[in-house]
């Protein structure tokens, strides 16, 4: 799913898709502020979802010379390591720093969740599967609304986006079918 999908989506139900639409495609300046606004509200909604509710996994190899990683040679912002291990595939012993983590050196494989980075309208959001377009959408709503001013339509749309993460985390825990019965 892509940011420009998700601002235009936003805007058609704010009323602003003419003139963020014209902003983004370069045929005027006068949607600046609204399109800047949304794009600012999906990357808050796509952070919040990531950290708080249905974090982002990622796993890879680090060649290791002094049994120190440091975070920042990493090729997203761990927020989690949830395993270290060996070229082999077996879990090693680790420890975490404040930059770093301590283990033995060689290649090695970390497994971390992370926080996404800042998108720009024609980047795609890291959310593939886990996350619909329509629980993106109503939270980047509820924020515009919010950040606005428009108060009543901030808490009805961000009761719909927290009644859709609700959805979606039962969804991933696989939900439960009521019983059938024959009457």
């Amino acid at each position: 799913m892509t940011v420009r999908d998700i601002v235009y989506t936003a805007a058609r139900e704010l009323g602003l898709y003419e003139e963020v639409m014209r902003y983004v495609e370069d045929i005027s300046d006068a949607g600046e502020n609204n399109a800047e606004m949304l794009i600012n509200c999906f990357n808050i909604v796509e952070n919040e979802l990531a950290l708080d509710y249905f974090p982002l996994y990622t796993e890879e190899q680090v060649y290791n010379g002094t049994g120190k990683i440091l975070y920042s040679q990493l090729s997203k912002t761990p927020v989690r390591i949830t395993k270290v291990a060996d070229s082999e595939g077996q879990e090693i012993e680790y420890g975490l720093y404040a930059d770093h983590i301590k283990t033995k050196k060689g290649a090695i494989t970390v497994a971390y969740a992370y926080t996404p980075t800042k998108k720009g309208i024609r980047d795609t959001s890291d959310f593939v599967l886990q996350v619909s377009e329509r629980l993106i959408i109503y939270g980047v709503l509820s924020q515009y609304c919010l950040a606005m001013g428009f108060c009543e339509q901030a808490a009805m749309w961000d009761t719909k986006y927290k009644e859709s993460i609700e959805t979606t985390y039962r969804m991933g825990k696989g939900g439960r079918m009521s019983s059938r019965r024959w009457v």
